[in-house]
């Protein structure tokens, strides 16, 4: 990734982060300065924010991150952990 576009995922990331936290989340985060979210079907989330047996995975993507193979295979990881529970939810933003 360019570091143009790391800067908008980290940028995005970090609010994300903060909106959870405002709402009580507990936040692990892929970033440094939080605790990192456990993989989840293979796969690291940039964020996992859980509220009693709740839980939101989150992917950010860049312009160029988002036709990737490996956001494509992270993405169909993240929608079966949403199929196997109804109490986990999937997000995916654009970071622009």
């Amino acid at each position: 990734m360019d570091p143009a576009n790391q800067t908008k995922h980290d940028e995005m990331l970090l609010r994300m982060a903060r909106e959870y936290e405002g709402q009580n989340y507990r936040i692990y985060v892929d970033i440094e300065g939080y605790p990192k979210p456990a993989t989840i079907g293979g796969h690291r989330p940039d964020m996992l924010a859980v509220k009693r047996r709740y839980r939101i995975i989150l992917a950010i993507e860049t312009l160029d991150s988002l036709r990737t193979p490996y956001a494509a295979m992270r993405d169909a990881a993240f929608q079966r952990a949403c199929r196997r529970s109804p109490l986990t939810h999937y997000r995916r933003v654009i970071a622009r």
